[in-house]
């Protein structure tokens, strides 16, 4: 039946775009929409961790702007740590080439690419979904929101996130003579947040994020982040977009329709990393839709259990080491300073070695902030018997 999909995806970001992929190479009939015209530019700092490239099937080389092999830390007390690892520890890419390219490799397997098609309306008609995009009609058995923080699809399903961040970046061109293999990251120098400078071929990618509440705030961190690096930003657009965060276990399903991505709010905290989680998360819907789609009426439900084993206890662990982290941060890094393996403890986390749950059990910050209380407390009574003696 012409117009007539097993599954419809509303946007063509990296999870979005993955799902078309996966589904069409199972050879369902699967819809990609987008609402902008491809190429689009995408907001990003463009980093890709080695764990994405263990889930993509296929080469990224073509799209791969610069591997990072360096690390730069930086924390609030001007402290500078730099590690050069042996393998790449980040892959930059720019957002419009990559989303795109993941995009033609869904249609290349047979998903029906639509960008330039506004979702305005997604009703449920005789057991299907009925979606108006642009001037276009069609129809579904389900409809995946992959649509990114500001969701169509969520909103029609009442889903909420739990926290919202913002961020600010500026894309400065590079100079010849600028340190451009190397990741620099800013901790701590924000309030519940974190900056950053990403290069690529041609760009350096410097931003902040923090929590909405820090409004306009944000955008002097920014600003005295830009200072400090002693970079000249001129008169360049600044770019802002929100980053939202799941926390709990809401629901993700409804209705035959289910939530991947950004669009769930699968976003880590701690460092902001949104597209492993927004591939991986397209992939554990890969394998519930195709078990739906061949007989199974429990399988969403599956999709949305599996986020909340698979995925949500990382994004947990990081949002409370993210919390802990003002306090927690001194001592990390006085142990990355006097030991390698601390390093090599960063490098497997990013890459997918490790977990953010393994680290906290390694590290036990409940143990270290414990410790820390018991010395104030004892400091304090010593202060005040001293005041009467």
């Amino acid at each position: 039946m012409k117009n007539f999909y097993d599954v419809a995806i509303v946007g063509a970001g990296p999870a979005g775009s993955f799902l078309a992929y996966l589904l069409s190479k199972e050879k369902f009939k699967v819809i990609l929409i987008d609402k902008e015209k491809f190429p689009r530019e995408k907001i990003c700092a463009g980093g890709l961790t080695p764990k994405v490239l263990k889930i993509i099937p296929f080469n990224l080389k073509p799209v791969i702007e610069k591997e990072i092999f360096s690390l730069r830390l930086i924390s609030k007390s001007k402290k500078n740590l730099y590690k050069k690892y042996q393998r790449p520890f980040v892959y930059t890419v720019k957002r419009a080439r990559f989303d795109n390219f993941l995009a033609q490799k869904a249609k290349r397997v047979g998903a029906v690419f639509l960008p330039k098609h506004k979702v305005k309306k997604i009703v449920e008609k005789n057991g299907f979904w009925q979606i108006e995009a642009g001037n276009k009609l069609v129809k579904a058995k389900v409809v995946v929101g992959a649509d990114g923080a500001n969701s169509f699809v969520a909103r029609l399903m009442g889903f909420r996130v739990d926290s919202i961040d913002i961020g600010l970046q500026y894309e400065i061109p590079h100079l010849k003579q600028q340190n451009t293999q190397t990741i620099t990251i800013g901790w701590d120098l924000i309030p519940d947040g974190y900056a950053w400078v990403f290069p690529n071929r041609q760009f350096l990618e410097v931003g902040v994020a923090g929590p909405k509440s820090l409004g306009k705030k944000l955008k002097l961190y920014l600003e005295t982040w830009v200072k400090f690096l002693g970079l000249k930003r001129d008169n360049l657009p600044l770019s802002g977009y929100p980053i939202v965060h799941r926390l709990r276990q809401t629901p993700l399903v409804k209705d035959k329709m289910i939530l991947i991505g950004e669009a769930a709010g699968l976003n880590e905290p701690l460092t902001g990393e949104g597209i492993f989680y927004a591939l991986k998360s397209a992939q554990i819907a890969a394998k519930h839709l195709k078990d739906f789609l061949t007989g199974n009426p429990t399988a969403l439900k599956n999709y949305e259990r599996n986020i909340n084993q698979e995925i949500l206890p990382e994004l947990k662990t990081a949002y409370l080491l993210k919390k802990i982290s003002p306090i927690f941060s001194p001592f990390v890094f006085k142990l990355i300073k006097k030991n390698d393996y601390y390093w090599d403890v960063l490098y497997r986390l990013f890459s997918g070695g490790k977990t953010f749950l393994e680290v906290k059990k390694q590290l036990r910050p409940d143990r270290f902030i414990k410790r820390i209380y018991e010395i104030k407390r004892a400091t304090s009574k010593f202060s005040k018997s001293q005041r009467y003696t």
